[in-house]
């Protein structure tokens, strides 16, 4: 195609295409072959607009410098709008791609979880001028006929049928394998597919290993390191995902410029990993130094900039910074609300934020306002079932069961729960919490029998993803623990108490108030069995965890102090 103007992003030049449909185009001296670069259509032919369709994305490797036929790079565009476009299988296949592409975890997501698919389907019909319906069946045309397992695996997953898809993404993979010096790039792309298909399964262990091969066979894929982050944390591989995280950062560092929007992302990505990871004091400088580029790039309202201010909130709260943490979050909900008008999506997880840190602060009133807008708006504009609402319910159970108005809180997290089955995976981490905190909420609701089932089938679960020493398996056995004390069966409570106190003591500092929680939960166990010395250990260990990441005045640091001045007075 003549007269169409592709450049190169950042360090790079552009030009048209000529007759012949070639442009010749430089890279910036620093670059070698085989580095990434990101293509972009500069312009198109007057009343023309065409739009990259293949490499989608835009990144692709620079070839050899060396005179042959084969090093250049194919582009596919075409006109945004043109119906033509559902009749090619080129097309077809790269919307298929960027479909699935959105239902790898988000980098930096503190709540992750699956798109919807309508919702992904219309925004892959909205770049190319096409609407949702007839892409969909222009898609699902195509996939009838493919024989390729890339091809079948694409097809399988954009019908949800993950396991299926997961089986041809392998065998796709073995094939592309060997023969990897021709087909690096689609194996790469073919161990991203699966470790997303594995992602959507809940099988997070495999998802990363898949992510990491992609990783081996093209280091320098920023998105897939990011992807592979997210993904470990999810696994309960802390260590790894840390260094991965890190890694990230420092390739965006060498390869991005200063003031590069990219570049703030990494830093955003990598501070919130670091506040999972328990290590706050060092995400924040990460985060303000996203906040500066976001600045310099894109001025004082921008929804990059909004992002970034909703990260800085997440890492306030977490070092108990609450009156800034709260600044920030309103600053985020504010300048996005500006950008896109009151009552939209993109501003709710920030006031969901919000509301968690005004139940962090026991401004239940203020939470359950906010939560109970938050409802109505996401059921308005998602509809009753979707996921964005059982987490709305999620945070609404919190507050309810703080303010012990525990029917209500059952009737949420019971409601929250139906949600996430039709969507999530009955082996999948989304369950575990649903049940975990349901099984919480009916313990105070004096339903025993239920709260020990729902919470012995939460800890099958934890074990069963993330591992015996995992944090959340640890968590889902000492509420499993405290039933059974309100059931008189202390002696198991008790074992279970200490295997999770144990594990907890390994994954976290003392300063954590989970830590805090679990031997105080083994101190009023070992309460109940008059074992009165083994007691007051643990609540000294309790209350001098508290004091030292909550602080003196904070109610939980009261509450055990309180419980061990009792059990000294017995």
């Amino acid at each position: 195609m003549r007269g169409i103007e592709i450049g190169v992003e950042g360090l790079g030049s552009s030009a048209p295409t000529g007759t012949d449909g070639k442009v010749r185009l430089r890279v910036g001296k620093d670059v070698e072959e085989g580095e990434p670069i990101s293509l972009i259509v500069e312009r198109s032919p007057q009343g023309k607009d065409y739009v990259m369709i293949s490499p989608w994305t835009g990144r692709t490797l620079v070839p050899s410098f060396r005179e042959k036929p084969d090093n250049f790079i194919q582009v596919v565009v075409g006109q945004r709008g043109d119906r033509s476009l559902l009749e090619s299988g080129v097309s077809l296949k790269s919307f298929a791609e960027q479909v699935v592409n959105q239902f790898a975890p988000r980098p930096g997501d503190t709540n992750p979880q699956p798109p919807d698919p309508k919702a992904a389907l219309a925004t892959v019909a909205k770049q190319y001028g096409l609407s949702s319906e007839s892409l969909d069946e222009a898609i699902r045309n195509w996939a009838k006929n493919v024989t390729d397992p890339f091809d079948k695996g694409l097809a399988d997953f954009y019908k949800q049928d993950y396991p299926l898809a997961s089986t041809e993404f392998e065998k796709s993979l073995n094939q592309r394998e060997a023969t990897l010096r021709s087909d690096t790039d689609l194996a790469a792309k073919t161990a991203f597919f699966l470790g997303a298909s594995r992602y959507s399964q809940g099988q997070y262990h495999e998802a990363a290993r898949a992510f990491e091969r992609s990783h081996e066979l093209h280091p320098d894929e920023l998105f897939t390191l990011y992807v592979l982050a997210r993904t470990l944390m999810d696994a309960g591989e802390y260590i790894k995902a840390e260094a991965f995280s890190g890694k990230a950062l420092a390739l965006a560092r060498k390869t991005l410029q200063e003031d590069d929007p990219a570049l703030a992302s990494a830093l955003d990505n990598a501070g919130l990993l670091l506040v999972s990871t328990g290590k706050p004091e060092q995400a924040e400088p990460l985060i303000r130094e996203a906040i500066a580029i976001d600045l310099k790039r894109f001025g004082p309202v921008h929804h990059n900039l909004a992002a970034s201010l909703n990260s800085l909130g997440v890492v306030l709260q977490d070092q108990h910074k609450n009156v800034e943490a709260a600044t920030a979050y309103r600053d985020a909900i504010e300048m996005d609300d500006r950008i896109l008008g009151p009552d939209n999506l993109e501003s709710a997880s920030y006031r969901t934020n919000l509301a968690s840190l005004h139940i962090d602060m026991r401004e239940y009133q203020t939470a359950e306002q906010e939560l109970r807008s938050l409802l109505t708006l996401r059921e308005t504009k998602l509809g009753p079932e979707h996921p964005e609402v059982a987490q709305t319910l999620h945070w609404l159970s919190r507050v309810l069961t703080a303010e012990k108005r525990w029917n209500e809180a059952e009737t949420c997290a019971r409601r929250e729960l139906a949600i996430d089955q039709k969507e999530f995976s009955s082996n999948s981490l989304r369950i575990y919490g649903d049940l975990k905190d349901l099984g919480v909420i009916l313990k105070f609701n004096s339903k025993y029998e239920e709260s020990e089932s729902d919470l012995s089938r939460a800890a099958e679960i934890a074990k069963s993803v993330m591992g015996p020493d995992s944090i959340d398996y640890a968590e889902a056995m000492d509420e499993h623990a405290l039933t059974l004390l309100h059931m008189g069966e202390f002696e198991r409570a008790e074992q279970e108490t200490r295997v999770g106190t144990e594990v907890l003591g390994k994954n976290l500092k003392d300063t954590d108030p989970a830590l805090a929680l679990a031997w105080e939960g083994l101190a009023l166990i070992l309460e109940r069995e008059d074992k009165d010395s083994e007691a007051q250990k643990a609540f000294s260990k309790a209350l001098d965890s508290a004091q030292k990441g909550l602080g003196s005045s904070h109610y939980i640091t009261r509450r055990i102090a309180a419980e061990a001045v009792a059990h000294r007075a017995l």
